[in-house]
């Protein structure tokens, strides 16, 4: 598991990959059967995917101008993450959250018809999750909870906002009149990002507390 930041003008944007091709999602009867990833963990063994700067020179020099200063660019403002440096990052943003949700208790966020980052997330950070007052996971189509409800929403990065914001957009408008408060565990959040998650929750008027380690 690594990721790449890319950092193009005040936007950065991250790819992360991972060798466990496993992909299950397994479920407990713990917590209202939270999916758990048995291919993700947290101590799962970290690979070194770091550029081999050979293979880049040798990628550029197949690229024709004026597309190569482009790629140029963008590969040298591009930022290697190893696991464990994520991880780092990962459980500073969830220790922010934990130490401001207490002991009451959240509901966690996530699209069950599309497995994508959030739920390789919830997965390496379950052994830290698990001991909390976790309520079960929703959709945000989902109208079966507590209009006052605390929210988790988790994912590597924030970059624009907008898929984050679409997101949270669809719950507010099925809980008119509601009091929901979101909680965004996600490490790596851009300007641009922040700004639109920011206007988003103020048009909309609802409380939201970003928990990032880098902006």
């Amino acid at each position: 598991f690594f990721c790449y930041l890319f950092f193009i003008f005040s936007l950065f944007i991250v790819f992360f990959f991972n060798d466990t091709a496993t992909t299950e999602i397994y479920t407990l009867s713990l917590h209202d059967a939270l999916p758990i990833s048995l291919a993700y963990n947290w101590d799962m063994t970290e690979l070194d995917r770091s550029f081999d700067r050979e293979k880049v020179e040798k990628y550029l020099s197949l690229i024709k101008e004026p597309h190569r200063e482009f790629v140029k660019d963008v590969l040298e403002k591009t930022i290697y993450v190893p696991f464990r440096k994520f991880k780092e990052s990962l459980l500073y943003s969830f220790n922010l959250f934990k130490d401001n949700i207490g002991d009451d208790g959240f509901y966690i966020l996530l699209d069950m018809e599309k497995i994508g980052s959030e739920h390789w997330l919830v997965a390496l950070l379950w052994k830290y999750i698990k001991d909390l007052n976790v309520l079960g996971i929703i959709s945000s189509e989902d109208i079966d909870i507590n209009p006052n409800a605390n929210i988790m929403v988790i994912d590597d990065a924030i970059y624009s906002g907008v898929h984050s914001a679409i997101i949270m957009d669809d719950l507010i408008d099925n809980f008119y009149d509601s009091n929901l408060s979101f909680h965004l565990i996600i490490p790596y959040v851009s300007s641009i990002g922040d700004d639109f998650i920011n206007k988003l929750c103020k048009n909309r008027e609802v409380k939201c507390n970003l928990y990032a380690r880098y902006r």
